[in-house]
């Protein structure tokens, strides 16, 4: 049976995508979407080929595989209200992956002219799409360890590159200092000290942004269809990840200043029962609060459903009636099968890691289901420095002793003409070595 105009119109107000769109054009969209149903198990399409539409899920589930040598990777396990195959038209590339309907499925499929001709109609879906393709292919290159097997990431993002070049003014701006000695040695004093000193300084300030460079780079906003997470490193110094049920959403607010406004940049504000969880300085800061909303409102009306049948199945219950059997709930993924197992490392490789501490110095680490967090090592140095001092002080004194003796003929470490005899201060340094070991 074709699915009416109302409900594609009411389908395509759900997704983010078309966020921005009048009624009047989701109407015109909505028309011009072709509708085609696939079986469980059917190919939609395949990898390499070339890509002629763009696919909405209006029932049902989708899995996307990737071949790479003789492996299958899954990139994706989507399901009602998702969309799949905008990364290949909007990079006008061939697809990069095999999409299969794991379930029964009905999909509304935008063709490449209507999809071009959207992008001409409506400017603004190009961001948003732009914002998700961006996502996808950010999620793609990274592969958390983290996320389940079920879990999809539907927005990965950034801090603003503005924040990038906010913290290499300061860099920028102490490159005087080098460029000031290496003035006075080319022009007034040729001494090399300031020669040495300009290159010192020079390598200094170039590591110093390296520094900011990659740790502007080491913060991710990411929302998946479970949870709300923000993941925080300092290189060296601090690392974590905060993290919220997405059904524990209260709501969804943007922050933007002045500067913001222009550029297009602000804080994403999601609050939730635990607290909130600040998205700062991203990019498409409206659109970025519009994904969020669209995977709340799931969560939301997945409950309702669960709730609702609930409800019944109590009902059926009491009034000593069978059970209907359970499918995926609403928004569920189908259970995943035939899934290759991800390669595990071998026994002894396992076994060489562990031996050269793999975890010595991470300050959280995850051990299958478990997350290990461990004190700061500034907090080992601060209480075994003088133990560490002591050690290598004692041992160096003693080193150095034997070297002494080493060129006095009538001294040595251990003498035997007169009698068993042992040089004092070389004792006195192995003896003190000891107790701080």
């Amino acid at each position: 049976m074709a699915i009416e105009t109302p409900a594609r119109i009411a389908f395509l107000k759900k997704i983010h995508l078309f966020y921005g769109l009048k009624d009047d054009e989701l109407a015109a969209l909505a028309d011009e979407l072709s509708e085609r149903a696939f079986a469980k198990g059917e190919v939609i399409f395949e990898q390499d080929t070339k890509a002629d539409a763009f696919y909405l899920i209006y029932g049902g589930s989708v899995r996307i595989t990737r071949k790479v040598e003789r492996r299958e990777i899954q990139l994706a396990l989507l399901v009602k209200n998702d969309y799949f195959g905008e990364m290949a038209l909007a990079t006008n590339r061939r697809r990069s992956g095999t999409a299969i309907a794991l379930t029964d499925t009905i999909l509304l499929i935008i063709s490449r002219a209507n999809f071009e001709k959207l992008y001409k109609r409506a400017p603004h879906i190009k961001t948003n799409l732009e914002l998700a393709v961006r996502s996808r292919q950010l999620a793609r290159r990274l592969q958390f360890k983290w996320l389940r097997p079920d879990e999809v990431i539907y927005f990965l993002a950034r801090k603003h590159s503005i924040v990038l070049w906010e913290k290499l003014a300061f860099p920028l701006l102490f490159l005087i200092l080098p460029g000031a000695l290496f003035y006075i040695w080319f022009a007034h004093i040729h001494l090399l000290i300031f020669v040495l000193g300009g290159g010192l300084f020079l390598v200094a300030i170039v590591l110093w942004a390296v520094w900011l460079w990659i740790d502007w780079g080491n913060d991710y906003y990411i929302v998946t269809n479970q949870r709300v997470v923000w993941l925080e490193k300092v290189v060296g110094i601090y690392d974590s990840r905060q993290e919220s049920p997405i059904g524990t959403v209260l709501s969804v607010g943007i922050e933007q200043p002045q500067l913001g406004k222009i550029l297009d940049y602000g804080n994403v504000i999601v609050r939730t029962f635990v607290g909130k969880i600040p998205f700062n300085h991203v990019s498409h800061p409206n659109e970025a609060a519009k994904m969020v909303e669209e995977y709340w409102n799931r969560t939301k009306e997945h409950a309702a459903v669960v709730e609702k049948e609930a409800m019944k199945n109590a009902i059926r219950k009491r009034l000593g009636l069978p059970l209907p059997k359970m499918g995926p709930a609403f928004g569920e993924p189908a259970p995943i099968t035939n899934l290759p197992a991800p390669p595990k490392p071998s026994a002894g490789m396992a076994a060489i890691l562990k031996f050269l501490g793999a975890n010595t110095l991470k300050l959280r680490y995850q051990t299958g289901d478990t997350v290990i967090y461990r004190k700061h090592w500034v907090v080992l140095v601060m209480e075994a420095w003088i133990s560490v001092a002591g050690v290598l002080g004692t041992l160096v004194a003693f080193i150095a002793r034997l070297i002494q003796l080493a060129f006095l003929p009538n001294d040595a470490f251990i003498s035997l003409q007169n009698g068993f005899t042992i040089d004092a201060w070389a004792m006195a340094f192995l003896i003190a070595f000891f107790p701080f070991a």
